[in-house]
C-alpha cells in the first residue's frame, strides 16, 4: 500500500496500521525503500492469517513531517480455513485500479499457493500463480 503526506512540501514520517480498530496502531519502522524521506512511501504489512478468521479490516494512516495525521484508510479482508495447511485470504472489495493478481502474489510471498479470481460467468475460479512473480 502507499500512503502520502497531506502536503507535497512535507514528507511522510511514519506509517501506522491497525487490524479491526484504530485504538492500538502499530508503527511500520521503515518503508520498502528503507527511509521515510519522501511525500509518498510504499510500505509492506505482513499479518499472520492463522490469527484471524472471517471478516476483518486493516486500517492505515501516516503522519507527515508537519505532524499532520492522515485519515485512516481501510481495506477489508476475509480469512477462511480450508483443509489442513490451507487458508484462503480474500479481499472483500475490488482492488485499486492497477493492482493485479501478480501484485497480490508478490505481497503474500512464497507462502502463497494460489491466487485466483471468481469468474461468475462460468461459476469457476480462474487461478493465477507463477514462481517468477516473486523474483
Amino acid at each position: 500500500m502507499k500512503k502520502q503526506a497531506k502536503d507535497k512540501k512535507f514528507w511522510t514520517q511514519i506509517v501506522l496500521y491497525a487490524i479491526d480498530n484504530t485504538s492500538s496502531p502499530i508503527s511500520i519502522p521503515s518503508p520498502i525503500d528503507g527511509r521515510y524521506d519522501s511525500t509518498t512511501e510504499k510500505v509492506h504489512i505482513e499479518i499472520n492469517a492463522r490469527s484471524y478468521t472471517n471478516l476483518h479490516k486493516i486500517y492505515i494512516s501516516c503522519r507527515d513531517s508537519a505532524g499532520y495525521f492522515s485519515p485512516w484508510t481501510s481495506l477489508s479482508f476475509n480469512v477462511r480455513s480450508l483443509v489442513k495447511r490451507y487458508i484462503l485470504i480474500a479481499l472483500t472489495l475490488a482492488p485499486a485500479p492497477g493492482y493485479s493478481a501478480k501484485d497480490l502474489a508478490r505481497a503474500i510471498g512464497s507462502a502463497a499457493t494460489l491466487v485466483a479470481r471468481w469468474d461468475s460467468s462460468i461459476q469457476k475460479f480462474a487461478g493465477y500463480l507463477s514462481r517468477e512473480w516473486w523474483l
